[in-house]
């Protein structure tokens, strides 16, 4: 998990320039700037939808029969998706990439059927919250395929909104930073504590054990190294990289640097807030 910060910015610009040398996937809404991630102009990346933000412009409208068939059909996708998990009981991306490519076609079919005889009806005001579903739906319909064309992409983006309430939760409590450069160490601080979450690992334990480890390291270290100390990557190396596992006690300086961020953790940390990725 990664979160970044430019100057409490969110022009296009700086999203554009983070991504210049990017190579790969960008899961996202329809924000416009986002869009134009699928211009020529950035050839080497592929953005894809999220179903969840698709599916919420319908469930907006419940009392609508129309938009309950069409939350019915994408959540037809999801029972087709939950048939099977990848790294469970043998199933891999390739079989995953398989069953979507038999189960996906016909029901996008349906939806994007039904979103045209809806779009096509004379009695849909051109302002009207089914119209705009409609046409925020089938205007990014490329990317809503796009999501099938791969074992192992998400259907939506959920669980990476999931980990922005963090930075919600920390805002409200915080209200600010103080300065830039105070964020910009604030987002370092955010993408490691939301990455050990994500990772099943307590931050305070992680913390100390990467601070300790980190000092007994030479000046000329390779950057690989530190790169195992990183969460994805931390579980698997922790013996291997210069520590007793078992040893957790540290310095005063250590301490006040780790309890900061297991109050961050916990929510409690004074200082957090604003702006995230």
């Amino acid at each position: 998990m990664l979160y970044f910060y430019e100057g409490g910015s969110r022009r296009q610009e700086v999203l554009f320039d983070f991504l210049k040398t990017y190579k790969g996937t960008v899961q996202s809404d329809a924000y416009a700037p986002y869009r134009k991630l699928e211009t020529d102009q950035y050839h080497n990346i592929t953005r894809i939808a999220c179903l969840q933000h698709v599916k919420r412009k319908f469930l907006e409208q419940d009392k609508e029969p129309d938009a309950r068939k069409i939350v019915e059909m994408i959540n037809q996708l999801y029972q087709k998706e939950h048939e099977h998990r990848t790294g469970y009981q043998g199933w891999t991306i390739k079989d995953n990439l398989a069953h979507r490519k038999q189960y996906a076609p016909p029901i996008l079919r349906k939806i994007k059927k039904k979103l045209l005889s809806l779009q096509a009806k004379p009695d849909l005001l051109p302002k009207s919250q089914m119209a705009e579903a409609i046409n925020y739906t089938l205007s990014q319909w490329k990317a809503i395929e796009d999501i099938f064309t791969k074992g192992e992409y998400y259907l939506d983006n959920n669980l990476v909104e999931r980990y922005n309430r963090y930075i919600s939760l920390s805002r409200r409590n915080s209200l600010f930073f103080g300065s830039h450069k105070g964020a910009e160490r604030g987002v370092i601080l955010y993408s490691l504590a939301c990455s050990c979450r994500m990772h099943g690992i307590n931050t305070f334990e992680y913390i100390a054990d990467v601070i300790n480890k980190a000092a007994k390291l030479p000046p000329n270290t390779d950057r690989k190294i530190y790169r195992d100390l990183l969460p994805d990557k931390w579980k698997e190396n922790r013996s291997r990289i210069g520590k007793d596992r078992k040893s957790t006690r540290l310095n005063s300086s250590h301490t006040a640097i780790s309890y900061a961020v297991f109050c961050l953790k916990k929510k409690r940390g004074g200082g957090g807030g604003g702006g995230g990725g």
